[in-house]
């Protein structure tokens, strides 16, 4: 969910030293649920992507239908969607989270969040690991 506060001001030219005035304010919110699923992809290299819908819109008369309409709603999706898919590709990362000898082996098969309670979510990876005999031995001299 996030939160917008918006307000659109006009500055008057200097000649008479006018302060700004404000022309009009809007409170509003925005609701995106989040997907996670598993697809092969050349630009993942992960594989995760995040399905993402917009769930629920509130807000003041003209900011609500600027949250609903194509560019400014839209725009807000995708940007919350990018955030959270770079946070998620991090901790999928097999480079950064398993030793050297399974890095190339390791498979994600399933994601989903799961709720950690404390407004905090968990990401859960499904995966699968094919080693050779040497990989295994490789695999735990490196753990």
């Amino acid at each position: 969910m996030v939160h917008l506060h918006y307000e659109r001001w006009i500055c008057p030219p200097v000649q008479g030293w006018e302060s700004p005035t404000e022309l009009s304010t809007g409170d509003g919110a925005i609701e995106v649920k989040l997907t996670p699923s598993v697809e092969a992809s050349v630009d993942s290299i992960s594989g995760l992507h995040l399905v993402s819908e917009i769930s629920r819109v509130a807000g003041d008369g003209f900011l609500r239908e600027l949250l609903l309409s194509e560019p400014l709603g839209v725009t807000l999706r995708d940007q919350i969607t990018a955030l959270f898919l770079s946070i998620v590709e991090r901790g999928a990362n097999f480079k950064t989270a398993m030793p050297p000898a399974a890095q190339e082996s390791a498979i994600i098969r399933k994601a989903q969040f799961q709720d950690a309670g404390a407004g905090r979510v968990t990401l859960i990876l499904d995966g699968q690991l094919q080693l050779s005999d040497e990989q295994a031995r490789q695999f735990t001299d490196q753990l």
